[in-house]
């Protein structure tokens, strides 16, 4: 088998496809060769938010859609090939988490829980030529798992060589956690939003894709009438193993939990709240871990936002809080490098150990293998 592996990832807040060339000869160093962001068309992006939601006409628009992101999908791996200077025959395979939809848990103790990534892995493979990977989270919930998250198999890789108690904590559109201690991972859930509610609301007041540095929010005052009500959210009385999304935390939800405040909140001081909403979460979720971190790895794109770097180091002055770049892993990458690892576990038919984060009955070998 060849060592060279291509990592594909879009995520909860749909800013781009992240593409990553990994060397993962020695899995315990997994070695970027080359990264690459891909511009997702704005048309496609609002299409994406839109089918978070039921809405009309949605089984046309997610089939079309369902093609055209395995267009884009495999454009982002061949545009990474050309920067990389890589021929694809040097390729063993693309790992492809594909684009998240809907997530439905097991928060209401359904029977049918269920999620759905879609961006084709056919059409991945017949453009590029190259084996693909794809549909890694089916098989846990079929077990009756969460299906989320599976990265934390991933953070113990990187982290196989530490002797102490750590933690990693993915930023993405929906935040993480995974806690390791020597080496082994004994926890791991979603703790709620990060970058999602700070993305949607900047983009419906300034029309901007991103609060920069977190410059707006830090302008802001606290509603604490607000913020109290966002903490009502059923999902924080929740034990792990669980998980979440853009079903449970999306714009109409703000706006209604803001009507119910009954008070007129300017819209700089509702994105201070909703980012001292995300950090008191995911700091109350530090706390109840089953064991206490002496340092946190940070990834995920709101590592970029230093006002919510500084008010989680604020809210934890007594733990360490890094970014991944000391483990020789850039944030912006972890993830979908995380699912090249995954795609080179389902060729060697290897099960993945994380059973007891997701819930499911067994440990399994994930993901369904897509020829060219």
């Amino acid at each position: 088998m060849k060592n060279i592996f291509i990592g594909l990832m879009s995520g909860t807040s749909v800013d781009s496809i992240d593409a990553v060339l990994v060397n993962l000869e020695n899995e315990n160093y997994p070695a970027l060769i080359e990264t690459h962001k891909y511009e997702i068309p704005i048309s496609i992006k609002n299409d994406i938010k839109s089918l978070s939601l039921p809405s009309h006409n949605e089984i046309n628009l997610l089939c079309k859609l369902d093609r055209q992101l395995g267009f884009h999908f495999a454009e982002a791996a061949k545009e990474l090939l050309k920067k990389a200077e890589v021929d694809l025959q040097e390729v063993e395979a693309i790992g492809s988490h594909g684009q998240t939809i809907r997530h439905s848990s097991n928060k209401n103790n359904e029977d049918l829980s269920f999620s759905l990534q879609i961006g084709d892995p056919n059409t991945i493979a017949q453009r590029t030529s190259i084996k693909t990977v794809a549909d890694f989270r089916k098989k846990d919930i079929a077990l009756g798992g969460e299906g989320a998250p599976l990265t934390p198999a991933f953070h113990e890789v990187l982290s196989k060589n530490l002797k102490n108690t750590v933690a990693f904590l993915n930023l993405g559109g929906i935040a993480n956690i995974t806690l390791i201690d020597h080496g082994k991972v004994v926890e791991g859930f979603d703790t709620g939003p990060a970058n999602i509610l700070l993305d949607t609301w900047i983009q419906k007041n300034k029309g901007e894709n991103f609060d920069f540095n977190g410059d707006w929010a830090r302008q802001g005052q606290i509603s604490n009438k607000l913020l109290a009500g966002l903490e009502e959210h059923p999902f924080f009385k929740r034990r792990p193993p669980k998980s979440t999304g853009r079903e449970d935390f999306n714009i109409d939800w703000v706006l209604k939990t803001l009507k119910s405040t009954e008070e007129e909140i300017q819209a700089v001081d509702v994105q201070s709240t909703l980012l001292h909403f995300t950090t008191k979460t995911i700091s109350n979720e530090i706390k109840s871990l089953i064991l206490k971190p002496s340092l946190i790895f940070c990834c995920g794109g709101g590592c970029k936002n230093k006002f919510l770097m500084e008010c989680l180091k604020n809210e934890n002055p007594d733990i360490n809080i890094k970014t991944s770049e000391v483990l020789n892993i850039h944030p912006d990458w972890v993830e979908a490098a995380s699912f090249a690892w995954l795609a080179k576990q389902t060729l060697l038919k290897k099960e993945i150990n994380i059973s007891h984060i997701t819930g499911a009955k067994k440990n399994s070998i994930l993901g369904a293998i897509f020829q060219p």
